[in-house]
């Protein structure tokens, strides 16, 4: 699975243990006693959570398609700000990000002169 291989390089403090859709576990970076076991109900979120985890992390979240055991959200964000910090988490977040501010500029400005 392409986002455990990803979320490995990332993991250097702690980590937790990653079910997909599939049920199949995978360790990601070194989990203490008791790990926070993070489950993920849906496919489609295997490659959507890749490229895009800024968006799609939350909403998968509050539809319920990611189960968080042994913790809550607030240790798993702890913990994944802790490896990962605030910036970009790869190329295409970037990319995703730049276009996003890009678009949201051209579309807010005003071309129309007031009068």
């Amino acid at each position: 699975m392409q986002l455990a291989r990803f979320l490995n390089r990332i993991f250097k403090k702690g980590g937790f243990i990653l079910i997909d859709a599939n049920a199949r576990e995978y360790i990601i970076g070194e989990p203490e006693e008791k790990p926070i076991k993070l489950k993920i109900l849906n496919k489609n979120l295997h490659y959507k959570l890749l490229f895009h985890p800024d968006l799609y992390f939350g909403e998968a979240y509050t539809d319920g398609e990611i189960i968080i055991e042994n913790g809550s959200l607030t240790d798993f964000l702890d913990l994944a700000l802790e490896n990962v910090g605030r910036g970009e988490l790869n190329f295409f977040s970037y990319l995703i990000n730049r276009l996003r501010g890009s678009y949201r500029y051209l579309t807010n400005f005003n071309f129309i002169k007031k009068i």
